[in-house]
Parts: structure tokens; sequence; C-alpha cells
């Protein structure tokens, strides 16, 4: 949003002085709860590689649905809404004033304390809620943080 704003003329200083914050959405398709069952191709490497921490990979029990009468076989009943809030502080206020990249301003923001899209639905995969196909396809993967490590999901 910043960099579109910044491409549309908006003068850095207007942006970082007159934002409070900046909201994504999506929204995913909720697993049936009738036939949901234990995802077995999710392996733990594929949850890494997704961007689920190594060390909770191996732990985590995903689910899909194959379809029923109640779902219509789709596997789905429902949606539910993950979200992306950048809420201002200074150093993010600052990443804007340098004129930081997209991907740099992302970096400020997650250490920051921002929960990316795909952070919240992979906590939502975590609680069963949906499947990883559905978060593969709408939600993109996140940059890797300081410690070279991918983010977490628990």
């Amino acid at each position: 949003t910043v960099v579109r704003l910044l491409s549309m003329g908006v003068e850095s200083f207007n942006l970082a002085s007159s934002l409070t914050a900046i909201v994504a959405q999506r929204l995913l398709r909720c697993l049936c709860s009738k036939c949901k069952v234990l995802d077995t191709t999710a392996t733990p490497d594929l949850l890494v590689h997704c961007g689920v921490h190594p060390k909770y990979a191996p732990k985590i029990q995903v689910f899909a649905a194959p379809g029923c009468e109640h779902c219509h076989y789709t596997g789905t009943k429902g949606r539910i809404a993950v979200m992306e809030v950048m809420v201002m502080n200074d150093p993010i206020r600052d990443a804007i004033l340098k004129g930081m990249s997209a991907k740099d301003l992302k970096r400020v923001a997650m250490q920051s304390g921002m929960r990316t899209l795909r952070q919240a639905a992979l906590n939502k995969m975590v609680q069963g809620v949906t499947g990883i196909i559905e978060i593969t396809k709408n939600t993109a993967p996140d940059i890797w943080d300081v410690a070279g490590s991918t983010t977490t999901a628990a």
C-alpha cells in the first residue's frame, strides 16, 4: 500500500504522518467439519516450505476434506477472513521516510510485531479451520526473518 501510494505521487512525509494503520485481508475456504480428515500429504518438509518454523512442523496436524453430501462434495463449507494489520509506529515511519522498498518495509513491520497474511492463515490451518492448499493459493510466502528462519505458525 505504501509503495503504491508513493508511486501515485503522495509524498513520503505525508504518508508517514497521516497513516495510522494498513489492513490487508483474504478470505479462505473453511474445511467441511463433517468430512474433515487428517492430511497425510502435508509432510513436515512441506510445512517448513510454507513458512512453519522447523521446530514446530513435525508436531502440527493438518487436515483436508474430500467432500460429502453436507458440503456438496466440495470439501469446504463457508469462509473465514485472515488479516494482516500494519500499525504505524516510529520504525515504520522512518522506513517510509527513507524510501525503503516494499520488502524492507515489510521486514521492519514484521520486526515491529506485524502478523502477516501467511502467518494468520497458518494459524487457521493449525486450528484445523482450513487446509494447506487454501493457504498456498491465497497468501504469498513471507520474507525470511533476520535470523534466517521462516515464520512460525504456532
